[in-house]
């Protein structure tokens, strides 16, 4: 992980984007000024090759980034603004100006227009960069009209445009989903560091019987297997984010990696709320915001269960193990950059 952009970044949100930032956006706040703050450090431009304005990194540059948006729980989508533009420069297209959104999943057309279902972040972008009978295409969301997912303070919506009008075909969506997949993995894995953070500061604040709980030995023991979770999802990213400037992401990596994170993400989650008690649910405690974040991210481009078959599959036509497919393809990839 490059330390410098991951201090950079981490001292800007936790400047900008505090818990009392994080509820006001949630509770139907403004996110532009945060947006603006925030595009003022060139982040979202990060994958951008220089010629265009850009940073010219790779995915293994950025990722530090991607964790920090995760361990502040960003509520803007600056993740996906800065994973569209460098997939839109990386494949040969312009970048739209503006706050962008990923439906990699699909958007469906329908007898009266278009839908993308379950768009994080969906809400507060200028373009949804999504995938329509495999082609990749632009919708502009302030032309759909915006469904809230009923869950509460969540920013994920689903999108529909009246008409087929809309869809702007860019060509082939090749890659797209690995490429989200891959931040969504630094993503989850900033989240669990975050929650693991708050439960070890938490259980030396809270005392019972006299002493702190983090005394206690189960108390230690689900914190041990927490840090154990924490520790594998942020392995498993960077491997997933393993990519050069203009490069694609290794699929086997991202395939193993959101696997690994998706199902972890829970188990985090779980253990971060039986730790915390009952003051973890509350709308006031900040543990929910990432808890909430890890349920939405592990499910957002697909199951646990999904990637791992998609790895199953790929090693299945291998004469390999999965570990070794893993392997070689990051080897390859890496002999391919060199």
């Amino acid at each position: 992980m490059d330390t410098m952009l991951f201090e950079a970044a981490e001292a800007l949100f936790a400047d900008v984007c505090t818990p009392k930032a994080v509820h006001a956006i949630e509770a139907g706040g403004n996110p532009l000024p945060m947006w603006e703050a925030l595009d003022e450090a060139g982040f979202a431009n990060a994958l951008v090759r220089e010629s265009h304005g850009g940073a010219g990194l790779g995915l293994t540059d950025v990722f530090g980034v991607l964790f920090a948006a995760g361990r502040h729980a960003v509520p803007v989508p600056l993740a996906a603004t800065l994973l569209a533009r460098g997939w839109l420069d990386a494949n040969g297209h312009a970048c739209p100006a503006g706050l962008m959104a990923l439906a990699p999943l699909g958007v469906r057309r329908h007898a009266q227009g278009c839908q993308a279902a379950r768009v994080a972040l969906g809400a507060q972008a200028d373009q949804v960069l999504g995938v329509c009978d495999g082609q990749a295409c632009l919708l502009p969301v302030a032309e759909a009209s915006a469904e809230p997912d009923g869950v509460q303070r969540s920013l994920v919506v689903s999108l529909t445009w009246p008409s087929q009008s809309h869809v702007a075909p860019l060509g082939p969506a090749a890659g797209l989903l690995d490429h989200a997949a891959a931040g969504q993995t630094a993503l989850l894995a900033g989240a669990a560091d975050r929650v693991l953070q708050l439960s070890l500061q938490y259980v030396q604040e809270r005392c019972q019987f006299g002493r702190s709980i983090g005394k206690f030995q189960a108390i230690q023991h689900q914190l041990a297997v927490m840090a154990e979770h924490a520790a594998m999802m942020r392995m498993a990213a960077q491997i997933a984010c393993t990519a050069g400037p203009g490069k694609a992401p290794v699929a086997a990596a991202v395939e193993a990696g959101m696997a690994v994170c998706a199902e972890r993400a829970g188990q985090v989650a779980a253990i971060g709320h039986a730790v915390h008690g009952a003051i973890g649910v509350t709308v006031e405690h900040v543990l929910q915001v990432y808890t909430r974040r890890l349920q939405q991210w592990s499910t957002d481009l697909g199951s646990a269960a999904y990637w791992a078959r998609r790895l199953g599959e790929r090693a299945l036509t291998s004469t390999h193990t999965a570990l070794d497919v893993i392997r070689c393809e990051v080897q390859q990839d890496a002999a391919v950059a060199g």
